[in-house]
């Protein structure tokens, strides 16, 4: 009678990892931002029974698996994706090598036994993490599951991003870290960083150091509310190329491409109160300075080839700092021609060049 008992012991312990328990039913309206190309969910009915972990099969690509986890972690309730060897109720993630389809394109098929993930590359899968996770909800048992549903998503925009303007007012590395976290969840993939502004040089460029050492401290900053007053503060703040590197890094895991911006030749007047051998040193009452308002100031980039070997050596660091960023955004707006207007050297070249 014992080794019956024993015997039907281990079998009952055995059904829960051979067989998925499906979830209570769940009202399967997931709020999924941006909303997908395709969505069709069982509403009321038995959804995917996770509770407070979710089953990842180790099989399959690792890159995409690795990718899937990165995005699957800092959801707001706290679940934790398990990888396992084997498991029914789990979630297969599957590369399918189709050229046809968006590098950022996925599917996602849930049922009562299990998630089945498609994807063309490790974004795909980034992607689908993020959908799981706007999609858990409560079961009637007030258990965590996923609504039963199909999801095929493709973005319509290959460049979804923001910009954030580190020049006048930067923020902290963790501050960013949070920022990227944020914009990964809604699946925005870039980042224009403005870098270099009249109010400050906020980069690290090892060739020049007075960019930052001189550039990157304003006298004061305009009082909040009222732009044309001061508050009285000296402001200093850069980036190091260590936390560069790390914030490339960090952005890069999430499939986020930081795309940085140098300003020329305008906006330029905290590089020129470094190097202001580098400005129109030919003008009258020549006298650079980092700005400490708002607005368009009339601080331009001399155009001579010592400027712009300058420019090319702060390039060539930028470069290097974000080694997969497609592009280097070069600024080239609001560029008063006044200085240029009334000096030799700019009138010598333009004359010269046509």
């Amino acid at each position: 009678m014992l080794f019956k008992n024993l015997l039907l012991a281990a079998v009952l312990l055995s059904v829960p990892a051979a067989l998925s328990l499906p979830s209570g039913p769940v009202e399967g309206n997931p709020a999924i931002i941006p909303l997908p190309a395709a969505l069709s969910v069982e509403k009321d009915k038995p959804g995917f029974l996770i509770n407070n972990s979710l089953p990842i099969l180790k099989t399959g690509d690792k890159a995409c698996l690795s990718s899937f986890l990165t995005g699957f972690s800092n959801n707001i309730h706290q679940i934790k994706a398990v990888p396992v060897q084997n498991a029914n109720n789990a979630v297969q993630i599957l590369l399918k090598k189709n050229s046809s389809l968006s590098p950022e394109w996925y599917s996602i098929k849930v049922t009562t036994q299990g998630i089945t993930i498609s994807c063309t590359s490790p974004a795909g899968a980034f992607y689908a993490a993020q959908t799981l996770k706007q999609s858990l909800t409560k079961d009637a048992a007030g258990k965590w599951a996923i609504p039963c549903m199909n999801v095929t998503d493709s973005p319509r925009f290959s460049w979804r991003g923001i910009m954030i303007d580190s020049g006048r007012n930067p923020l902290s590395v963790t501050e960013l870290k949070g920022i990227i976290d944020l914009l990964a969840q809604y699946k925005v993939n870039t980042i224009h960083w403005h870098l270099t502004e009249d109010q400050g040089w906020r980069l690290e460029i090892k060739k020049y150091p007075k960019l930052t050492s001189i550039g990157a401290t304003r006298p004061e900053s305009p009082v909040p509310g009222n732009r044309n007053k001061g508050n009285g503060k000296p402001f200093t703040f850069f980036y190091t190329q260590k936390e560069v590197k790390e914030l490339v890094d960090y952005a890069r895991n999430r499939h986020i491409t930081i795309v940085p911006e140098i300003e020329t030749p305008g906006h330029a007047a905290a590089a020129i109160t470094a190097y202001p051998e580098f400005g129109n040193s030919d003008i009258p009452g020549y006298k650079p300075r980092v700005a400490t308002r708002w607005g368009i100031l009339p601080f331009t980039f001399s155009p001579t080839e010592a400027t712009f070997k300058f420019i090319d050596g702060i390039i060539e660091e930028v470069c290097q700092l974000f080694p997969n960023s497609p592009y280097i955004h070069m600024g080239g707006d609001e560029a008063p021609k006044q200085q240029w207007k009334n000096s030799a050297t700019a009138q010598a070249v333009m004359k010269k060049t046509g």
